[in-house]
């Protein structure tokens, strides 16, 4: 998380907004790794639990939809934004311990098992 969540009424619904850093493995030109940008919304009882316990520096696993958009910054260059509508997410890590939050939302399950134990993502 680079920021806390903003939340606002959009209608009958509430959203909360918030920006996601992921870094890649892929590196640039002078050998640093690339850190790419998600703009992130939430909707509804999730908006309401990332305001409550997300904040600035918290780790946080999201699955959802993407979406690119392209807009004119403020001296006119077309830009893109690439924005993520929150279908699942998990509070890995937040700010006040080390540990998810209890009340927090949970990834959909991995379907199938790896074949391997040393396969495990964890």
């Amino acid at each position: 998380m680079t920021a806390d969540p903003v939340l606002s009424q959009v209608g009958e619904a509430q959203c909360a907004n918030f920006t996601i850093a992921s870094d890649s493995n892929t590196k640039d030109a002078n050998g640093e790794y690339i850190t790419n940008f998600y703009r992130a919304t939430a909707w509804r009882r999730q908006a309401e639990l990332c305001a409550q316990y997300l904040h600035k520096g918290d780790l946080v696993a999201v699955a959802g939809d993407l979406c690119i958009r392209p807009y004119h910054d403020k001296n006119g260059t077309e830009r893109v934004s690439i924005q993520l509508t929150i279908g699942n997410i998990d509070f890995c890590r937040t700010r006040k311990n080390s540990e998810p939050a209890e009340a927090a939302p949970q990834a959909a399950p991995q379907t199938a098992p790896p074949d391997d134990d040393d396969e495990l993502p964890f």
